[in-house]
């Protein structure tokens, strides 16, 4: 179980608040009693010190990292998303998503600005990365699919559709439909994925999906993004000679800004558009929170805690009651510890994150804050979400499966040595006393003995790692195999070594010579190269010497074919 890890990013701002103040890993934000009561609605300005007759109020957020507005795109990327993005690599779902009110940053965080090369955002970062460790695992098979999902009005569109490279004025974009699959998933229907082969092919489809998605000018920002926008890389890999398929995902989501309508003051389109992502944020906290829930009842016992990522320093009475009124300080009731269901089906972005928030995911979050005074209600909103999100445990595991056609080609190759197996019992069965080895070239046609000869052949090059799969699954045409390689040894090395192989019809009949087709030639430096050397021919030539002996007598018995099929397959495997 790994905690969803949170970083905060500051605005860059000309005006900013005085008694907003941060460290290498805290956000402390010092208020009056009147400014903590009013909530900020007010647009008019305050004055920005504490005053010192009233009560203060200090609020204190604790981050893996908190980033000044001074952090270029690069550092952002080293200490928040590299080590998801190793992750990835390594075969285990990931997901990094910007938080924040509308104009504090999500969108430059995440796909960066097109001014400069060094503006780039985690999206095109991640890219690179990611095909510059591929190129190390030049032995893998491995495959890059990418899809691009935006969700606009609670409707999810396909930002890669083919329709919209079109000249039309108007691109019918495909809804993207979410539903429950098995065992808590979602599956997503009308989204397509993209092979991309390269770098070159991937940063393309981004740029696309960035020019397709949905933008408009507001009183807050000049570009705002008016969607949630979900940028899914799929890896897929397997290591040469292994069965084993890793799969694994990383979504790189940058999420559509809340905004006070009153402080705005926005309306038409942009009202609409505010109503509906305000919504789908409110149904994400609401995940978040019974999320929080679950895991302070299951690690405290049923006693509810804030947690180790948020502490306050209170120096007035009017600050212990609103540490009392915060939910996750409320008393620990029985209705508490039913509640166990999680409102993901509440709203489509809920779904798509479901595996991210509590599910099989390594999680990190990217808190945005505006430090200007106008917007301090936003941010403590945001800095509360934040600590919630940091309580939340994943239980990430590698994603790792048999391939199918893998296990196809093992079971084929373990029923063809079943079936050699249960083929040598049938035939001990039948076995007469006659000699076996005339028993068994008078029962292999002239067709039977050349492919033999032409397997051994193969085998003795390398071409042929395995006899059994390649046509010898019987015991006649096995001893066959072991007549051919004796004669290969003993003609051309015994007597004189340094001619080439050749094999013709004196390997299919013994002691003919009527037929002096060859069928192939392989040199004696061939078989050299193959593993061959002086020893492991005299060794081999002495044990068939041997066996030839043994076999030369009256006939063999029933009680010694098993001991002598044994051998002649540890003399096959010398």
């Amino acid at each position: 179980m790994s905690k969803i890890k949170t970083f905060a990013r500051i605005k860059p701002t000309k005006i900013a608040y005085d008694d907003f103040d941060v460290t290498k890993d805290t956000v402390f934000i010092r208020l009056n009693e009147r400014l903590n009561d009013s909530r900020y609605s007010s647009p008019h300005k305050t004055k920005n010190k504490a005053s010192s007759g009233e009560p203060i109020v200090n609020h204190e957020f604790h981050y893996g990292h908190v980033f000044d507005s001074t952090c270029p795109q690069g550092e952002v990327f080293n200490k928040a998303a590299k080590e998801i993005v190793e992750h990835f690599l390594n075969g285990y779902n990931c997901t990094i998503f910007a938080y924040g009110q509308t104009g504090s940053g999500k969108t430059y965080t995440v796909e960066g600005s097109a001014r400069r090369y060094e503006d780039r955002g985690l999206a095109p970062r991640a890219l690179s990365m990611i095909y510059k460790e591929l190129q190390n695992r030049f032995d893998d098979e491995i495959s890059i699919h990418i899809s691009y999902l935006e969700i606009y009005q609670e409707i999810g569109y396909d930002l890669l559709n083919p329709a919209a490279r079109s000249n039309s004025v108007v691109t019918s974009f495909p809804k993207v439909v979410v539903v429950e699959g098995p065992q808590g998933s979602c599956i997503v229907r009308n989204l397509s994925t993209h092979l991309a082969a390269n770098e070159e092919v991937a940063q393309n489809l981004l740029l696309q999906g960035q020019a397709n998605r949905k933008v408009a000018e507001t009183t807050m920002n000049a570009k705002s993004s008016r969607s949630h926008a979900v940028f899914t890389i799929q890896l897929t890999w397997k290591k040469k000679d292994s069965d084993v398929i890793t799969r694994s995902k990383l979504h790189l989501v940058d999420l559509a800004g809340s905004e006070r309508v009153s402080k705005t003051g926005i309306g038409g389109q942009a009202l609409a558009e505010a109503k509906f992502i305000n919504l789908s944020l409110h149904h994400l906290e609401g995940v978040i929170i019974a999320l929080q829930q679950e895991s302070n009842v299951g690690v405290t016992g049923g006693k509810s805690s804030p947690g180790p990522q948020r502490a306050y320093s209170a120096v007035s009475p009017i600050n212990r009651s609103w540490l009392a009124s915060t939910p996750s300080m409320r008393p620990y009731t029985a209705a508490d510890k039913k509640s166990t269901h999680i409102p993901y089906r509440n709203s489509l972005l809920t779904m798509v994150l479901r595996d991210s928030l509590g599910g099989n995911c390594l999680t990190a979050m990217i808190a945005t804050l505006s430090v200007e005074e106008i917007n301090l209600g936003e941010t403590l909103s945001t800095c509360r979400f934040s600590q919630r999100v940091a309580c939340i445990a994943n239980n990430a595991r590698k994603n790792e499966e048999i391939d199918d056609k893998s296990m196809i080609k093992r079971l084929r190759k373990r029923i063809a040595e079943l079936e050699t197996e249960l083929a040598c019992l049938k035939a001990v069965q039948d076995s007469s006393e006659e000699d076996l080895v005339s028993s068994a070239l008078r029962k292999l046609s002239e067709e039977d003995k050349l492919k033999c000869a032409r397997i051994m052949q193969a085998f003795i090059v390398g071409k042929v790692t395995d006899p059994v799969t390649a046509g010898i699954t019987d015991p006649f045409k096995f001893r066959e195999c072991l007549r051919v390689l004796k004669m290969m040894i003993m003609d051309h090395y015994g007597k004189s070594g340094s001619r080439p192989v050749t094999v013709d019809s004196r390997l299919m009949t013994r002691g003919s010579t009527s037929d002096t087709r060859p069928t192939s030639n392989i040199s004696a430096g061939s078989l050299a190269s193959s593993g061959f050397d002086e020893h492991m021919v005299e060794s081999v030539e002495y044990k068939l010497k041997q066996l030839n002996e043994k076999n030369e007598g009256d006939g063999v018995g029933d009680d010694d074919i098993k001991p002598k099929l044994r051998y002649y397959a540890t003399t096959l495997s010398l």
